[in-house]
């Protein structure tokens, strides 16, 4: 068996295909013996499921394989891609059916052996409703497209033989032969909704199709609840594997470890909502959020560090307009300073900020600085 092959899922791909073998002998024979389109239309349906089990088994025998140089992301969608391929077979089958079907309703035909078709659709009933149940566990255990798809089909057939069965015993109780062709069309019909479920989810997933609003808010839910804050989100999938990234916001002061070790947790949250999934993070500095913390130490900075052109500072109060940061600041001068002087020291305080932090707006708010305490003569004492 090939690395990384699930062994369920290929176990559960091989029973299909036997079970569908059987199915499409005992359904043939009895079809051409009776003269049953209906029976017939039930063989070729039955064949599509064969052909459908085996593109399965395929798939699932190298969906699971690890990625490569050729597939990075690995061979998942082979699984999406088979039920594709399945859907346009069933479509093919369905053209068949309605053809033969139609030419019975116009020209007639006389069901003969009506029984012998009742025990194979009855026995058809039987069997793919257990093969399904199977097919459908297996298929939610492992994540696995191509045998739900493949357990689809044979619900599908169970459905359609139990028609084919009811239309045989109406035959059989009313003489009215056109009711087996017509039980045909309701075949092909069911089909026909079955293969455009197919198709729709299938090629869904191979267009990178969002996944589920449900399984989103959930994602989304347990990024909040670590504390993230996030933007461009984005999920896929491919075979049983989910995708999901994302733009982190962190605070631009933030130290590499810090935010490697916030990711982690992010991580660790969505993987617990949705176990396997790959979680893609890009961190950002969160500019909108702290840019006016950020703008009040870099005022506060240089503000310090001309300390000797001021008496002191206080009330940085910040806020935006028209989202551009804007920075109050009461700024304590020399009671003697004249206007000219403190605009000149305004001026070159505000050139020093706007190096640090383009477009920021800065109002320095002049106020008489409080006498300083006589110093009180020890010598006198």
């Amino acid at each position: 068996m090939a690395a990384g092959v699930n062994p369920k899922k290929r176990r559960a791909a091989a029973v299909s295909v036997a079970s569908n073998i059987t199915l499409v002998v005992g359904k043939l024979v009895v079809g051409v013996l009776t003269h049953s389109v209906a029976v017939i239309s039930e063989a070729i349906h039955s064949g599509m499921d064969l052909i459908a089990a085996m593109i399965a088994f395929v798939a699932v025998s190298y969906s699971d394989r690890p990625p490569d140089r050729s597939h990075a992301h690995g061979h998942g969608k082979i699984e999406n891609l088979s039920g594709a391929i399945e859907a346009l077979l069933i479509f093919g089958a369905i053209a068949f059916i309605a053809k033969e079907a139609i030419e019975k309703l116009i020209h007639g035909v006389a069901v003969e052996k009506i029984y012998l078709g009742a025990i194979v659709m009855g026995a058809s009933a039987a069997v793919n409703t257990v093969v399904s149940l199977y097919l459908q566990r297996i298929g939610k255990q492992t994540e696995s497209e191509a045998l739900l798809a493949d357990a689809a089909h044979l619900r599908t057939d169970v459905y359609t033989s139990l028609g084919v069965f009811a239309g045989l015993l109406a035959v059989h109780f009313t003489g009215i032969q056109w009711l087996d062709p017509a039980a045909a069309l309701a075949v092909g019909l069911l089909i026909a909704w079955e293969a455009w479920q197919i198709t729709r989810r299938s090629v869904g997933v191979l267009l990178d199709e969002a996944l589920p609003e449900e399984e989103q808010r959930k994602v989304r839910e347990a990024i909040e609840a670590a504390g993230g804050t996030f933007h461009s989100f984005r999920t896929r999938k491919s075979g049983a594997t989910r995708t999901i990234d994302l733009h982190l916001d962190v605070s631009p002061s933030a130290t590499v470890e810090q935010v490697h070790s916030f990711c982690d947790r992010i991580e660790h949250e969505v993987q617990r909502v949705v176990p396997g999934a790959q979680v893609l993070i890009h961190p950002e500095p969160d500019l909108a959020a702290d840019a006016t913390r950020t703008l009040k130490e870099w005022v506060e900075r240089i503000l310090e560090q001309h300390r000797s052109l001021h008496r002191g500072y206080s009330e940085l109060h910040g806020f935006d307009i028209a989202e551009a940061m804007h920075l109050a600041v009461r700024i304590d001068l020399d009671p003697g300073t004249t206007v000219a002087e403190a605009d000149k020291l305004f001026r070159h305080l505000s050139s020093h900020i706007e190096q640090h932090a383009p477009g920021a707006h800065v109002y320095f708010h002049p106020r008489p600085a409080e006498p300083a305490p006589p110093v009180r003569d020890s010598s006198r004492s």
